[in-house]
């Protein structure tokens, strides 16, 4: 083949096309080889990452994106963009390149949303600050082992705060479900309280009511009671005298 032929043109001047399109072809190819080759060289293979992404459940959208808690939305969206393609089944053949592929849109939207980052605001300080002392105070002991000191910064690191803070969430939680439980027992103890002391309530104020309803019946009895005695017809006694019937004075054996 000429050097013509190799460069697209053939021997007249005229353009092959067709060798231009192959050439060209040829070049897209190798961009793609490279831009893939760099996508593998930061998250493996496709089927590694496929296998990742399906293997467990996430706790963090982070964790998923392989993204420290601090990335800003740009850094969010390129690692969104880098993963999607690795496994979309369009282009990965795994079995389960669907699904991962689901799990990584649904960290991307995680991630977008405000609201996901304010949870995180308050306490990866905290979090972060905990994982590097910690670490730092292993890795002395580590090495004596010959052991690998743990990472101060990096991925391996982020993982980390990552996954304090988690836990420092779940504590948190623990915490306010604790509270809650605390604050419906008291309540429903003074419900059951106050409760109670309107039965008593209720109860004293039927009794006080069944009381004044035969009040005029205690009158007229002990009204009657009185006029029995005054006619003689009920003895009544006080210390150390009986009174009995009237005695007629003119017949004291009628007594």
């Amino acid at each position: 083949m000429s050097q013509e032929s190799a460069d697209g043109a053939t021997g007249d001047g005229n353009v092959d096309i067709d060798a231009a399109f192959a050439m060209f072809m040829n070049e897209v190819d190798s961009i793609q080889s490279f831009k893939m080759q760099q996508m593998l060289g930061d998250f493996g293979s496709a089927d590694s990452q496929v296998e990742r992404l399906t293997s467990r459940v996430f706790t963090s959208a982070y964790d998923i994106m392989m993204l420290g808690p601090d990335a800003d939305e740009k850094t969010i969206k390129a690692q969104y963009r880098k993963l999607s393609a690795l496994v979309h089944p369009d282009k990965c053949k795994h079995p389960k390149a669907n699904e991962a592929f689901l799990v990584v849109k649904k960290a991307h939207d995680d991630l977008m949303d405000p609201n996901y980052h304010d949870k995180y605001k308050d306490i990866l300080p905290i979090a972060r600050k905990t994982v590097y002392e910690r670490r730092k105070a292993e890795n002395p002991e580590r090495m004596k082992r010959g052991e690998d000191p743990l990472e101060l910064e990096g991925s391996d690191f982020n993982a980390a705060v990552i996954e304090e803070c988690e836990a420092m969430l779940r504590h948190e939680a623990e915490e306010a479900a604790y509270a809650e439980r605390v604050r419906k027992s008291n309540e429903e103890r003074l419900e059951q309280s106050r409760k109670r002391r309107i039965e008593e309530r209720n109860a004293a104020r039927k009794q006080q009511k069944q009381w004044e309803n035969t009040r005029e019946l205690r009158v007229a009895g002990w009204r009657a009671f009185q006029d029995n005695v005054q006619q003689g017809h009920v003895k009544t006694a006080t210390i150390g005298t009986t009174h009995s019937k009237k005695e007629d004075p003119q017949n004291p054996s009628n007594s």
